[in-house]
């Protein structure tokens, strides 16, 4: 008897899932350990390298952390959305000590760009937090349905998704008036072009999702382009802001 969690019945599939997560956590690790010994090089010529370097290890360690926290937990949300949300910070780290890394040209930009940029950089981490919620919600229509039917999973779906629907709509909007706004200023950033692409299959992604009942790896790959469109956006802010 397992009394840690109130079920003891053996997934095989949800095993694998766990276990491939977890190797491909140390393989992770380990280039990030190997990026902390090598920026100690640049410490007398710019200690940010180092120290982004080491907030990109413990972040690391801590998202390793967390994902155990999720399974003890049995899959508790708000220890999801945490540990998916860990992750943007990981990103983020490793995207500044790239930026910091080299010698980007300074672009002319203004303050307004920056606040509609800004702008919808953190409203793509609330839809994210918003996601991982509709998400948990799935999931429990998913087990009650035995995985069958998918057709019923969103029949009444929580006032958190019409938040989630609308939200992707202001997303789209704010992103393609940042993209305007940098034309007016005759930024050529290809940036710009890789975040019109991305948001347009993103919302497409999600429209798949909901009209299709949910294909095959439709849920992973729409998180995995809301992570590429904060990688683009959080860069693209690093290259607007660069000073002379």
């Amino acid at each position: 008897a397992y009394t840690k969690h109130d079920y003891a019945i053996f997934n095989p599939i949800h095993t694998w899932v766990e276990y491939i997560n977890r190797l491909a956590t140390v393989l992770f690790g380990i280039p990030i350990l190997l990026l902390v010994v090598c920026s100690l090089a640049f410490w007398k010529k710019n200690k940010y390298i180092f120290l982004l370097a080491i907030a990109s290890l413990f972040s690391v360690g801590f998202e390793a952390w967390l994902g155990k926290i999720v399974v003890d937990t049995n899959l508790l949300p708000v220890k999801i959305t945490l540990h998916v949300l860990f992750v943007f910070f990981i990103i983020a780290f490793l995207l500044w000590l790239k930026f910091i890394s080299n010698e980007y040209p300074a672009i002319k930009s203004n303050k307004q760009l920056k606040i509609i940029g800004f702008s919808a950089l953190i409203l793509t981490l609330v839809q994210v937090i918003i996601g991982t919620q509709v998400r948990q919600y799935v999931d429990v229509q998913m087990t009650a349905n035995s995985y069958t039917n998918p057709s019923v999973w969103l029949n009444s779906p929580p006032f958190i998704f019409y938040i989630h629907r609308s939200f992707s709509i202001l997303l789209l909007l704010l992103n393609f008036w940042w993209i305007w706004s940098a034309k007016k200023l005759n930024i050529n950033l290809k940036l710009y072009s890789w975040l019109g692409i991305i948001i347009l299959i993103e919302a497409f992604s999600g429209m798949v999702l909901y009209y299709l009942d949910f294909p095959f790896l439709s849920q992973p790959l729409h998180l995995l382009l809301a992570s590429i469109l904060f990688s683009i956006q959080f860069f693209t802010l690093l290259r607007i802001t660069r000073k002379n």
